[in-house]
């Protein structure tokens, strides 16, 4: 919780902050920024009572269609835009997982996450 300095107490966002800092350093200090998203889930679902829904990659394209069609909704909108804007701004990789995961991510650079990627697997084989 922040304040406007005045008095009145605001709720931040930790992952915009976590956003901003990470486009800004990889825009302004021009290095290597990976985003790695903690959450108490191991990545992002379809369907949240079904671990063989999880999702391991999601594109921008994948994800407008999951909000329309309402797989994604409520609290993953904000966090999944700020991972968007984060790869816009040349931060990357982008990951969400739970502690377990991400551990074993940073250690491997190999775990059962949700990465946020620019393109589909079809797009991307097809520019490959």
């Amino acid at each position: 919780i922040t304040h406007d300095g005045q008095g009145q107490r605001l709720n931040t966002n930790a992952d915009t902050i976590a956003q901003s800092v990470a486009s800004g350093l990889s825009q302004y200090c021009n290095v290597p920024v990976e985003l790695l998203y903690c959450f108490k889930l191991s990545g992002v679902y379809e369907d949240i009572s079904q671990a063989e829904t999880k999702i391991h990659h999601l594109s921008l394209i994948e994800y407008q269609d999951h909000c329309v069609s309402g797989v994604i909704h409520s609290g993953m909108l904000p966090k999944l835009e700020n991972c968007f804007s984060a790869l816009s701004a040349g931060v990357g990789p982008v990951v969400i997982s739970d502690v377990k995961n991400l551990t074993q991510y940073i250690e491997t650079g190999k775990a059962d996450v949700t990465e946020i990627v620019t393109f589909s697997n079809e797009c991307e084989a097809i520019l490959k």
